[in-house]
């Protein structure tokens, strides 16, 4: 299309040319002349170029014939030569995706062998120490934790654990329970499906002897506080009658009195009220002068006060403090007091404050908060 385009430019070119040299010779001769020129070579010229045209349209029919069915073939050869070329790729594709699949599939053969050969030597090894001991529970709970699915470890340690769960020690039993609520944890998360409810039923249990222990064990300690509870009163009663105590009574009384826990004495009411009755009649007993129950009641209300301006200094300055600055600030107000007269409530609340404020400073600086608590005038009551 384009070649025949050149052509009749070139065409036209020449005509133009010829004409043009022939208007000027015929020019000069004469105008009528150079009318009659002019007015073939109008005539000729369109008769030319229609006769062009119509010869460059059939010849641009040909051309886009001839290029369409050049197109429609080649793209058949093209979808031939992909098609044979796609199931050449995708044959090629399996062979090499089989070969593969089987280098995985002898792979994970290999790793699934090495790991149930290890998982014998495991069980070898457990089986190997007779009965019970911590050093089988020790093996066992290494066993699980590389291999934490496994149900054989769980009941190895099932069994050999069983002697300690019987030990009347209760910090030896405590800790039992305490690690076999651990594995029994650990092979819940872990477990097989066929195995979830074996590991659920476990878990439950385990929890439920937990549960069980603490409660027999608070209900122990709580008849031990009645037992000391009633043989303070005795000696309360006993030292009250005399005019001369017995240091070694005396001494038994701060004993015993020292073994009482004053934080979970708070959560027995019935307990608490008598524990502080006690403590009452012991502030008495050792006074050097006559107090009664209001004055220690005024006592213990002018610590509170205390101790809460103490925290809130803490809260407000805990910088300087830190840094062993403003120390007095707070050693007068939580130094001086008489724990003697401090009610179970007060001496509670005192140590959470002086816990909270000894944590917080430096411990290059605590040596000198300790020393200064203890040189604050001691505070009598009135």
């Amino acid at each position: 299309m384009i070649i025949a385009g050149l052509v009749l430019l070139t065409i036209l070119l020449l005509v133009n040319a010829w004409i043009v040299f022939q208007i000027y010779t015929i020019k000069s001769d004469n105008k009528q002349k150079y009318e009659k020129v002019k007015e073939d070579f109008n005539t000729t010229s369109q008769e030319l170029l229609r006769n062009l045209m119509e010869k460059n349209i059939d010849n641009q029919k040909e051309l886009l014939q001839e290029i369409q069915t050049h197109h429609a073939q080649t793209y058949e050869n093209l979808i031939d030569f992909n098609k044979e070329n796609v199931l050449e790729w995708l044959k090629k594709a399996e062979e090499k995706n089989a070969k593969h699949m089987a280098q995985l599939k002898e792979r994970l053969d290999a790793y699934l062998k090495e790991e149930i050969q290890d998982q014998d030597q495991w069980l070898e090894l457990i089986q190997s120490k007779q009965g019970s001991s911590s050093e089988k529970l020790d093996i066992i709970e290494s066993a699980l934790n590389k291999y934490p699915s496994y149900k054989e470890f769980v009941n190895e340690y099932l069994d050999a654990i069983q002697p300690f769960m019987e030990s009347r020690d209760s910090k030896v039993k405590k800790k039992v329970i305490e690690r076999l609520n651990r594995v029994s944890r650990v092979f819940l998360d872990n477990c097989r499906s066929e195995d979830y409810n074996f590991a659920k039923d476990l878990h439950m249990k385990t929890l439920e002897q937990g549960y069980q222990f603490m409660k027999e064990t608070n209900e122990n300690y709580k008849e031990k506080v009645k037992m000391n509870m009633g043989i303070m009163e005795n000696t309360i009663n006993i030292l009250s009658k005399k005019k001369h105590r017995n240091p070694e009574m005396v001494k038994e009384l701060e004993r015993i009195d020292q073994q009482i826990d004053r934080q979970w004495i708070q959560n027995q009411p019935e307990l608490r009220e008598r524990y502080n009755e006690l403590s009452k009649q012991s502030m008495k007993l050792f006074s050097p002068v006559e107090i009664d129950d209001e004055q220690i009641d005024q006592y213990n209300e002018e610590a509170i006060r205390s101790i809460e301006q103490a925290y809130n200094k803490l809260q407000a300055n805990s910088y300087y403090y830190t840094q062993g600055k403003r120390l007095y600030e707070l050693t007068r107000l939580l130094g001086g007091w008489n724990m003697q007269y401090l009610s179970v409530p007060t001496q509670t609340y005192y140590q959470s404050v002086y816990s909270e404020a000894f944590a917080k400073i430096k411990p290059e600086v605590k040596p000198l908060f300790t020393k200064q608590v203890l040189q604050t005038t001691k505070k009598e009551v009135s």
